[in-house]
């Protein structure tokens, strides 16, 4: 009988404590002084409507320029990050020629990228690119079920599923075991709501061997507030959490990228720099801006964050149901 494979997808956590690229202090966990993930975006442009998009309060058409985005890479490696992220305020591949100079420049800079898509717009060149320049790809599908994708995003989910297809041919040979590892530069996120919790046991089942699978609960910011009610339907949090955690490949159901201890390394050991320059507290925390990449040194935000971690001490920020109070009484925004 064959032995069930752990997944581990190439730039998330596990993948870098395997890999010694994170420094440890004398608990035997992560370092909170070292910046492991710098996380930047690009101006929102979408072809999707999903219900659940933090990104309403914040879409920016302001951007940094070239140079600015490697200023910021060569600054975060210096100080030890691994990882460059681009979670795009809407759909990447819509300005994949702004996208392209900076991913060429963090792989020469020695950085694995983690590039979120919606894969509706996926071509073979393109796709080429990312694996060439060693990008793990991560698509967005919260469902393969035609009318309930439509519902979620008002999209169509069989250009998704020629997306996905045409990535896991060119990415096949990124693929490799090492005994009951897996290791691959794919992934699939979903996010669970009343929706699709029924679909998430069959996004798993489609993600195989190749995909790494991502299942994550809602964040009440931007689409996610507005549409709460409908999305979270007659069912507790904790209950999307369980069916999260059931399915994901993470550590923890719940986030993107958890230590094993259940912090997000994103907050925890990572800055988010947005479109036009603002640095966020975290990637979905999107209203509330603690300076301007512009005008500080990635070493100057890295210190920030770190004092807001040290106050805040919460496994995901952007998860605390009581989340704008919080940050008004102890951050003082």
């Amino acid at each position: 009988m064959e032995t069930k494979q752990r997944k581990v997808l190439v730039g998330n956590p596990t993948y870098l404590q395997a890999n010694g690229l994170v420094r440890y202090n004398e608990e035997g966990r992560p370092a909170k002084s070292q910046l492991v993930y710098t996380i930047m975006n690009f101006p929102f442009r979408c072809n999707l409507r999903c219900l659940k998009c933090y990104r309403e309060p914040a879409k920016h058409q302001e951007t940094l320029d070239t140079d600015t985005r490697k200023r910021i890479i060569r600054e975060s490696r210096d100080l030890g990050a691994a990882v460059l992220g681009i979670p795009g305020e809407g759909e990447p591949f819509f300005y994949f020629d702004e996208i392209q100079p900076v991913v060429e420049y963090a792989c020469s800079q020695g950085l694995i990228t983690l590039l979120y898509s919606n894969g509706t717009l996926f071509d073979e060149e393109r796709l080429r690119f990312l694996y060439d320049h060693n990008v793990s790809l991560i698509v967005s599908c919260d469902s393969l079920k035609p009318d309930t994708f439509r519902d979620l995003t008002k999209g169509d989910v069989g250009r998704v599923r020629e997306g996905l297809e045409m990535a896991r041919e060119v990415y096949q040979p990124s693929v490799r075991r090492e005994g009951e590892t897996t290791y691959t530069r794919l992934g699939l996120i979903s996010i669970v709501s009343e929706q699709n919790m029924g679909d998430i046991a069959e996004l798993s089942e489609f993600t195989g061997y190749d995909f790494f699978h991502i299942v994550n609960t809602l964040v009440r910011i931007g689409g996610g507030e507005d549409n709460w009610e409908s999305l979270i339907g007659n069912h507790q949090y904790t209950e999307y959490m369980e069916t999260a955690k059931r399915y994901t490949d993470t550590f923890l159901g719940g986030i993107t990228t958890p230590w094993e201890d259940g912090n997000c390394a994103a907050f925890h050991n990572g800055i988010t720099i947005t479109t036009n320059g603002d640095v966020q507290i975290c990637p979905a925390v999107v209203k509330k801006p603690i300076g301007n990449a512009k005008t500080m040194s990635v070493e100057e935000i890295w210190g920030k964050q770190q004092e807001l971690v040290k106050k805040i001490n919460f496994w995901c920020i952007a998860r605390r149901p009581d989340l704008e109070a919080y940050l008004k009484e102890f951050v003082g925004f």
